[in-house]
Formats: C-alpha cells, structure tokens, sequence
C-alpha cells in the first residue's frame, strides 16, 4: 500500500513529532496520534516514518525507533481501521500550523530518496499551502 504523504493532519503529525526532541516523547507521540487518527493508511505512513528515522539515527536512537517500528506490526494484528483516509482539508487547522508545515517542507532535502529532486506531490502540497496562506 502506498499512502498519500502530503495529507495535511499527516504533515501536521509529522512536523509536531519533529519538534518533540526526547526520541521515546517523540515515538509516544506518534503512537497515540495513530490510535486518535485510527485511518489504515495512517500506518503505512508511520511505518515509512519509522524507516526513516531509523536510518538517519544511530545507538540508542535507532533502537527506540526500531522496537517501535516492530511492536507497529503487533498494533496492526491486534486493531481495527477506517479504510478511508482521513479528511485532506487545509482550513482544518490553523494559519500557524500551515505555515509550520511550509517551512519544514521548504527545508527538506531529498538526497537520499529522490536523488535531490522534489518527489511527486511536493510542488502541488507546497502550492495549497501557500494559496491558503497568502
């Protein structure tokens, strides 16, 4: 399954884990928004999230993220989901957390994934905000 990474309450989730520097905070955090926002496709996007993590951490980092990435197997076996996605609206959430989500997005590198260009979705994600915005 390939989930829509450029979902708002998902970039939303992502950027506020990001700011929460304790990694097993971090790591709580995103289980309970998972068990708040109980939408299938919201576990293949933690599950990439987790891979990533792990591979840009080291020691005892990589290992939170890791048994955190293999109990997410566990929490799937054991629970049910909403099939549909959550909802995609930018007017769900405050001018703050858009421009948040922006700037992050501005930052990011795609060097290792996509070989420095933006992947699919990025320019359109990036245009919605800033038609909200300005």
């Amino acid at each position: 399954m390939r989930s829509n990474k450029w979902n708002i309450s998902w970039q939303v989730a992502r950027v506020r884990a990001k700011k929460i520097k304790d990694v097993q905070e971090r790591v709580e955090f995103m289980q309970e928004w998972l068990n708040l926002h109980n939408h299938y496709e919201n576990v293949d996007r933690i599950k990439n999230w987790y891979r990533m993590c792990i591979m840009s951490s080291g020691g005892d980092r990589r290992a939170v993220y890791q048994k955190a990435y293999d109990q997410l197997a566990d929490y799937v076996r054991t629970h049910e989901f909403i099939k549909e996605d959550m909802r995609d609206e930018l007017d769900d959430f405050e001018k703050w957390q858009l421009r948040d989500v922006l700037n992050d997005v501005d930052a990011r590198r795609y060097d290792f994934q996509y070989r420095g260009k933006q992947p699919p979705g990025h320019k359109q994600f990036v245009q919605r905000l800033e038609n909200v915005l300005s």
